[in-house]
């Protein structure tokens, strides 16, 4: 009876793992699972990125408002609180338009 009991145990939290797994978080805007496009996302999909809160995110949108879509990645070091060092953190986990994010690194 015990034996019985731990099997159905294990059972239970392999398929819930398997349904947890199944289910990767994506960010707002879409695409691969934590890959967000800086040119469209809203403050939300942004903070989704590691090190970038709502202030940060902010200053994100304000910064694409005024000089329009970001043409190269190492633009979003103009931002001030991203410097190099969240730059190499993040760099991998944005991109700068749609098509970028149908296609693998």
């Amino acid at each position: 009876m015990k034996n019985s009991v731990r099997i159905a145990s294990a059972i239970v939290v392999v398929f819930s793992l398997i349904l947890l797994l199944s289910h990767p978080l994506e960010a707002k805007s879409g695409g691969q699972p934590g890959i967000v496009n800086i040119n469209t996302a809203d403050s939300d999909a942004l903070t989704t990125l590691p090190g970038i809160g709502k202030v940060t995110a902010e200053k994100i949108i304000q910064y694409r408002d005024k000089h329009g879509k970001f043409k190269a990645k190492n633009e979003l070091i103009n931002i001030k609180g991203i410097g190099m060092k969240k730059f190499e953190k993040i760099k991998n986990l944005f991109v700068l338009s749609d098509d970028e994010m149908a296609q693998p690194e």
